[in-house]
């Protein structure tokens, strides 16, 4: 059991993602001098939120002593290569936060580190590792105790280490949670590239809609998006409508710390969303002109952003394989509306994406809309 100075408000929050760890050493390098970065760390490849590939190297002396208990002498204690680190929040218990680390070097080649919540700021904290022999000598036996002191001594620096509450507030504000609403009446638009009328160009009909407005920005023509799954995930439109609009891949994420969102949300790295939102604004009110002039009425999709991320249930996805995600999504038996009797109201519960996100928290604050697709209900002609 180990105290932590000042621990998160949320538990689950008490270890930090990979990237943000990667992003946050190579800002603040006076970290690593004063003994910050114990492991060599550099990002490699950002797989997802709280995933990623990084490059490490083990500098502790508790490696050293794993690798004279548990290994040869002449195999080093510095060596690096690439490691997969994954964090994954309220998992097994609401609260937990569970770490992994898989490496293809050294003499330990798998650690999991759990942390569970007890009371006020102390935390159960345990650590498992695989080591590459299973059988040991007389004389090792004795030495596993100093062992076992070494890595409490580690574990407790790694938690209370210099710098440890800038860099969970860098991981607070990592990301933002963007959702979309009101979109009943079929999925949202996209760009249409140039193409004849009734031409499919990557799963889209194009076009359908004209929009003069759009002249200036260069998306006149509109065409439906067309999952291609069964059921539609924002993540995937999104990532679809920046990649149209800016010429540029930006990575639109459908999970967060190893938990799936729900349908209707996605999450972006802030600072490239911070980047790229005045843009984004701009063209997504085009495509409500266009949502509203193939279906007639007033409503068209909107996107808020900073929402409070809402999730699946775990286990509902397994790895990166997107049509588990597709057929995650679809419901197993006709949707059914559900009545709430409160005092003498009726209220009808409906399904999640027809919630109201600005009406969904009354209680606490109220989420952010990107303010060009929300107030102008007319949009451009």
């Amino acid at each position: 059991r180990f105290s932590i100075k000042a621990p998160p408000q949320d538990s689950s929050h008490v270890l930090v993602r990979p990237e943000v760890r990667a992003q946050f050493l190579k800002d603040h390098p006076e970290y690593s001098a004063a003994g910050y970065g114990v492991f060599g760390f550099e990002l490699l490849t950002h797989v997802a939120p709280g995933h990623a590939v990084v490059k490490t190297w083990a500098l502790w002396s508790l490696f050293r002593l794993c690798t004279v208990l548990f290994g040869q002498l002449s195999s080093g204690h510095g060596e690096e290569g690439s490691a997969r680190q994954r964090l994954v929040r309220d998992f097994p218990r609401h609260g937990d936060a569970t770490y992994t680390h898989s490496q293809d070097f050294g003499e330990i080649r798998d650690v999991l580190l759990m942390c569970r919540p007890r009371m006020l700021d102390a935390f159960d904290v345990q650590v498992i590792f695989s080591v590459q022999e299973d059988k040991f000598a007389h004389w090792a036996v004795p030495q596993f105790a100093k062992l076992m002191e070494s890595a409490r001594k580690s574990t407790e620096w790694f938690l209370n280490r210099p710098g440890v509450q800038q860099l969970r507030q860098l991981d607070e504000d990592f990301y933002t949670i963007l959702a979309i609403q009101s979109w009943q009446r079929g999925p949202p638009f996209l760009p249409a590239r140039t193409a004849c009328s009734g031409d499919v160009v990557d799963g889209l009909v194009a076009p359908t809609v004209t929009i003069d407005a759009g002249e200036k920005l260069g998306l006149t023509s509109w065409s439906r998006f067309h999952p291609p799954g069964e059921k539609f995930l924002f993540s995937q439109y999104l990532e679809m409508f920046l990649e149209y609009l800016l010429g540029e891949r930006i990575d639109v994420f459908s999970s967060l710390d190893g938990r799936q969102l729900v349908p209707y949300q996605a999450a972006v790295l802030r600072q490239k969303w911070s980047r790229i939102r005045m843009v984004f604004s701009d063209a997504f009110s085009l495509q409500k002109t266009a949502y509203r002039r193939a279906n007639g009425g007033t409503t068209a999709p909107n996107v808020h952003e900073d929402v409070k991320p809402r999730f699946l249930p775990h286990g509902s996805i397994r790895g990166n394989d997107m049509s588990s995600v597709s057929e995650s999504c679809v419901p197993q038996e006709a949707p059914q509306h559900k009545v709430v009797v409160r005092r003498t109201f009726l209220e009808v519960e409906t399904d999640d994406e027809e919630i109201d996100f600005d009406c969904s928290e009354r209680h606490g604050r109220r989420y952010r809309t990107v303010n060009s697709l929300c107030t102008d209900r007319s949009g451009p002609e």
